[in-house]
Formats: structure tokens, C-alpha cells, sequence
């Protein structure tokens, strides 16, 4: 197969990045961004480590054993977790699918690297706050002040919706409805919209943040919904900072708290509380936006009330009771011993 400049392996990365996953597939912006680290990632390993400058990286020079190096070198060399690992597996692996389409001669080549198997790791258990702990922390913000309003709304926002944290920053003020019942629209993964009914109480304090920051819904209805001293959206960052300012605070009152409280804890105890009141689970996957209910039962699992339940709930009785006797459930031996007795 002869080398030529058709071969190069960053004019099929930026087809890859700019036409396909933003043009074919639509993907969201946090997607491309991740899969782009990730190949950048490799074009850093191939120039330090295997001393192949990116310019002249040619796609015969990729094997599988150049990809499985790569993720070991990920580990061992930077740290990165078996998750991540895997992470970043996922991303090779969206590349190398499109580029044996993109270029069938390079079937052989591709093959070999989807084959990378993905590497077991122990799931860790799943973190969530108790009605308590949440009742807590909530209580934090001074809600006195603007910010402490603009604080509250965002966390019963967060809690109420069960939202992940990239759907909460990037809500816009017409992602709220206003007339009875209140509901959040929400884009999830893969840009699927889900709605989701809010309480009254999360409404109130978010009309109370709405107006302590003059936020106009009829002016400007595309403004995101939270935004920084800038104007500009909350980023992830922005979000778990706010939190830990509260989960630091609260700590003074409880230090039993748990160790690292994400925004997915919020997620995950809006979970685990529906569980405990016997809410289904397709009612529950609809919520989060799992595509599956299999992914939600993950929730029972973690909750050994409800477990308890359920086994109590299957439970038959099998262990005779040791203070009744066999012959005593015999009417027929119990009547010939009565008459026995006369």
C-alpha cells in the first residue's frame, strides 16, 4: 500500500471532528470536545513517547498494539482511571468506525482496533444524600441576599429535576414553563428532550431568583437560565463550586456529611427518594432520561430499605413454627384423641 499524503491520518481526524460528528451525526458540542481531547491525547503520546510527529502520521502506522500501548500509557504515565481509560477507548474506537467507511482500505486496520476489548472495572458505589442531609445543605444559602436566592434555585432546580449537570447549565429562560403545572424542559444525551414537573416550592424560590436578577422572560428567552458575574452561562466548575461553598458550610453542623458531594449526588438522591416512596421505575427512568430501565434499577440496589421491603414483600413461609406440632394441624388425629379422652 503506498504511502501518500491521502494517508494522513489528521485529514481524516478533521473530516471526522467538523463533517461527521457535527454535520452527519449532530453530536453535542460536549461530545465533539471529548472525543477531540482524546485524539489529541494520542497525537501528544505518538510525538513524545514513539517520537512520530503528528504531520507525519500516516494511518499504516496505527495498529492495535500502537492503541493498546497508548492506553496504558494513560494510566500508568498520567494517571487516568479504568473509567477513563475506557473513555477514551470509546473515542478511538467512534474514530477508527468512521474511517473504515470513510476508507475501506483501512477495513483490516480498523477491525483490529474495534476489537480493543474495554477494561473491568469495580463500579464504586453510588453517593446520595438522605431527605436530612439535603434539608441541610439547602439551607446554606442566605436567601436574604440575591446571590443566596440565585444559590437555592439552582440546587432545588438541580434536586427537583434530577437533572445531570450539563443539562442544568445550559437551560435557557423558555426551558421553564411558567403556567400551571411548572416543568422544565431538559436536553439530554444525544439531544433528546425530556420534561419534567417541578414543585411548586422549587418554582416559587426560582420566580425569587427570576426577579432579585431581573430576568425577564418575554425580553429574552434564549438568556441561559443561570449565568455568572459575567453574564456568560455557568460552566461544571461554576456548579460544583457553589456546591462545595454549601457542603463545606453545612459540614460545620454535620461532619458526617459525605466525603465528595458532586452535582450528581442531587441526581442520584432525587433517584434513590422516588424509590422510597414506590415511584416505578419507568416513571423514574422517564425523569433522568436513561434509555434504559435496566439503568435505573441501579437505584434499588443501593437502597437497602427498599430491598428490605421487597424481600419481605416475596417472602413465603417455609420454616415451620417450632411450638406447633405437626399433629396438631391433623383434625382428624385430634378428633380421635378427643374422643379417646372421654
Amino acid at each position: 500500500m503506498k504511502k501518500t499524503h491521502k494517508n494522513i491520518v489528521g485529514k481524516y481526524v478533521t473530516t471526522f471532528l467538523t463533517h461527521y460528528l457535527a454535520g452527519q451525526k449532530n453530536v453535542s458540542h460536549n461530545t465533539i470536545s471529548s472525543y477531540a481531547a482524546t485524539l489529541y491525547l494520542f497525537f501528544q503520546y505518538c510525538r513524545d513517547v514513539k517520537k512520530i510527529p503528528a504531520e507525519n502520521m500516516v494511518v499504516e502506522k496505527i495498529s492495535k498494539q500502537l492503541i493498546i500501548d497508548f492506553l496504558l500509557w494513560l494510566e500508568q504515565e498520567r494517571g487516568s482511571s479504568i473509567s477513563t481509560r475506557n473513555q477514551r477507548l470509546a473515542a478511538i474506537r467512534s474514530f477508527f468506525k468512521f474511517l473504515q467507511y470513510e476508507n475501506p482500505q483501512f477495513m483490516g486496520i480498523c477491525q483490529d482496533i474495534l476489537n480493543i476489548p474495554v477494561k473491568k472495572t469495580v463500579k464504586p458505589m453510588v453517593t446520595h444524600l438522605s431527605h436530612d442531609e439535603l434539608k441541610l445543605i439547602l439551607n446554606q444559602p442566605d436567601i436574604a441576599t440575591a446571590k443566596g436566592k440565585r444559590v437555592i434555585a439552582l440546587l432545588a432546580i438541580l434536586y427537583d429535576t434530577g437533572a445531570r449537570v450539563s443539562e442544568i447549565i445550559n437551560l435557557k429562560v423558555c426551558d421553564i414553563r411558567f403556567d400551571f403545572p411548572p416543568m422544565v424542559t431538559l436536553t439530554g444525551k444525544g439531544r433528546k428532550i425530556r420534561y419534567v414537573p417541578i414543585m411548586q416550592e422549587t418554582f416559587s424560590v426560582l420566580q425569587n431568583y427570576m426577579l432579585a436578577y431581573k430576568i425577564d422572560k418575554n425580553a429574552k428567552p434564549t438568556a441561559p437560565l443561570f449565568f455568572n458575574s459575567r453574564g456568560e452561562k455557568l460552566t461544571r466548575a461554576g456548579v460544583s463550586n457553589i456546591i462545595s461553598r454549601c457542603v463545606n458550610s453545612a459540614k460545620k453542623e454535620n461532619p458526617a456529611l459525605p466525603e465528595k458531594i458532586t452535582p450528581h449526588v442531587f441526581r442520584h438522591s432525587k433517584a434513590v427518594h422516588l424509590t422510597e416512596i414506590d415511584t416505578p421505575l419507568n416513571y423514574i427512568r422517564d425523569i433522568l432520561g436513561h434509555s434504559s430501565v435496566l439503568t435505573t434499577e441501579i437505584y434499588i440496589r443501593i437502597n437497602p430499605e427498599l430491598r428490605k421491603k421487597y424481600m419481605e414483600a416475596a417472602h413465603i413461609e417455609y420454616i415451620p413454627n417450632a411450638n406447633e406440632t405437626k399433629w396438631e394441624k391433623n383434625d382428624e388425629l385430634v378428633e380421635w384423641l378427643k374422643k379417646m379422652c372421654k
